[in-house]
């Protein structure tokens, strides 16, 4: 989001609020949950790169929970894919140097990112839960229910 604009996801959220939109916070978010909340003035959707660490991916819906998030939206589509179109057609018309966040597939993007913190992801290897199935969707359920 800071690509945009320098105060990235706050200004994301202040300008949802303007307009009474919805909007979904991505796992990899530069700023804390609970400042583009504040910014928001309401709760936004959380996105959910499920990890193959399930106490990371907890540890990230308890964080949206005790945010006051209770909508958790999961990503799938990076499974079995190394190849991110959207970047690569995003470089080609910017000229900035966005590889900060997205080296090669590095994971240093949520390892330092707000929405991990204070969560150990040592043994996290990947972005793709290893069980992307019913069951695994059934437990997710039972977790983002929790909290309700």
């Amino acid at each position: 989001m800071r690509a945009f604009n320098p105060e990235g996801e706050i200004a994301a959220a202040s300008a949802a609020a303007s307009r009474s939109v919805q909007m979904m916070l991505s796992t990899g978010t530069s700023l804390p949950i609970e400042a583009v909340v504040a910014a928001r003035g309401g709760a936004v959707w959380q996105q959910l790169y499920p990890t193959d660490d399930w106490s990371v991916t907890t540890g990230i819906i308890r964080r949206a929970r005790d945010a006051g998030c209770l909508d958790i939206v999961l990503t799938a589509d990076s499974r079995g894919s190394r190849n991110n179109e959207t970047l690569k057609r995003a470089m080609l018309a910017d000229s900035r140097h966005c590889t900060d966040c997205h080296v090669g597939n590095s994971h240093d993007m949520w390892r330092r990112g707000p929405m991990f913190a204070g969560l150990d992801v040592s043994r996290v290897t990947t972005l793709v839960p290893p069980d992307l199935s019913p069951a695994f969707l059934d437990r997710l359920r039972i977790e983002v229910r929790a909290g309700s």
